[in-house]
């Protein structure tokens, strides 16, 4: 869970639709997109349901004057999928492919992400 919601915030704070990492939820089960069914003791099934909550955060931390709500929401159709359909996953990764490249770069060179902290202190 916590490195789902570290690629959340690190793509809150995309300063560039660009920048969006995809996020790639092979669900053949619906185990991210369904609630889990709970006994009195434990699970009766496995599964949490993250898709709800994902996509609104994302959208929240990405709409502004420089990318409104339409550009957002053609970029999370395309980077934020729950699927098991290799061509649009094969679409995803491959439209991501210079910037993971750069990402690569960065971390090899032992460089810091820069965020900029003015987007990190909303009022």
């Amino acid at each position: 869970m916590r490195e789902i919601y570290q690629d959340v915030e690190r793509n809150y704070y995309a300063k560039t639709l660009d920048e969006v990492t995809p996020m790639i939820f092979f669900d053949a089960d619906n185990y991210w997109e369904s609630d889990p069914v709970m006994g009195e003791t434990r699970a009766i099934t496995s599964s949490i349901n993250v898709k709800p909550t994902i996509r609104p955060i994302l959208t929240l931390g990405l709409v502004s004057e420089k990318r409104p709500k339409p550009a957002v929401e053609a970029c999370l159709d395309e980077k934020l999928l729950f699927t098991t359909d290799h061509t649009s996953i094969i679409k995803a990764l491959r439209g991501h492919q210079k910037r993971s490249q750069q990402n690569l770069t960065f971390a090899l060179a032992a460089e810091p992400l820069k965020i900029g902290t003015l987007r990190m202190n909303r009022r």
